[in-house]
């Protein structure tokens, strides 16, 4: 089972999008694809509006970090964040 709690969550209106942090236990390490999902979950946004910044954990601990951004739509991310140069695999 996870739990989490936000521990940051800030506006940002220049990009039009919200940036948030949060804390997760769990007792797996936590994949991209999921940290979408629970981000998706938590903040009711598609996960097309969604960009996974990073996953921090420690070795050994059951806590970890998530950063992310939260976009209004998918237009709006896809002009914003840079475009890999070949797809990544979700």
């Amino acid at each position: 089972m996870e739990t989490m709690e936000i521990i940051e969550k800030k506006h940002n209106i220049l990009f039009n999008r919200e940036e948030v942090k949060l804390a997760v236990e769990s007792d797996s390490s936590i994949s991209f694809p999921q940290a979408y999902k629970i981000i998706s979950e938590k903040f009711k946004a598609p996960e097309e509006n969604i960009k996974v910044e990073g996953i921090q954990g420690k070795f050994g601990s059951k806590n970890f970090i998530i950063s992310a951004k939260i976009y209004t739509s998918k237009q709006e991310k896809d002009r914003i964040e840079p475009k890999a140069k070949q797809p990544k695999k979700k």
